[in-house]
């Protein structure tokens, strides 16, 4: 595997729209149109700013190094998985590796509660929404839940429904996502363990 360090072209700096890291289909598909892609296994993290950047440094670009494998990873089990869960587990695995995640900040804005879960328009709101959603089931059901989600050809709300076949002791994907808004308007694992979360990457959360 090659990690290419180099300044992503993006928006930036003309917006605060940048591509912190990638990983592309193009480069692992043996199908491939000649001189599409780099016809190896690499991914990409960007510099600038995130390297350079005031307010970034070594740990952002290792956090989006992280997200990029796992990026990497979930092409090659399951290249066409929803953007929402591909963009959730990447964000989470920067998390597992003692990074800190996209935040929950889209909690705050009425206006992002009512939005369909998997949906996705490439919002931060929307990679916050995944990536708490993503933190839930590795809470909820455990790391090899996440290892099956990867592995799992199905896509977006099938297979959620597949791990918590596997993992959720009964709790159906209606009931498993209910909980899910539930924990993130209390936030009291100490009520109940599905209404709330145990790691310190989401103290925060909470909208009542």
């Amino acid at each position: 595997l090659d990690i290419l360090w180099y300044d992503i072209r993006d928006d930036y700096p003309s917006t605060s729209f940048f591509i912190e890291s990638m990983a592309l289909i193009e480069d692992v598909d043996p199908n491939a149109e000649p001189g599409t892609g780099n016809a190896r296994d690499v991914i990409y993290v960007d510099t600038d700013p995130l390297l350079v950047g005031p307010q970034f440094g070594l740990n952002d670009v290792s956090r989006a190094t992280a997200a990029a494998l796992q990026r990497f990873i979930h092409l090659g089990t399951d290249p066409d998985e929803e953007t929402f869960i591909a963009a959730g587990l990447a964000d989470v695995a920067g998390i597992l590796n003692g990074y800190r995640g996209a935040g929950n900040l889209y909690l705050l804005f009425p206006g992002e509660h009512n939005i369909e879960l998997f949906s996705w328009s490439g919002f931060l709101g929307d990679l916050q929404r995944a990536s708490l959603f993503s933190l839930y089931i590795k809470e909820q059901l455990g790391l090899e839940a996440l290892r099956d989600l990867v592995a799992d050809t199905t896509n977006g709300s099938d297979g959620i429904s597949n791990i918590l076949a596997t993992y959720g002791s009964g709790r159906s994907l209606i009931d498993f996502v209910a909980d899910f808004h539930t924990a993130n308007a209390l936030n009291r694992p100490d009520v109940d363990s599905k209404w709330g979360y145990l790691s310190d990457e989401q103290a925060s959360v909470g909208i009542s």
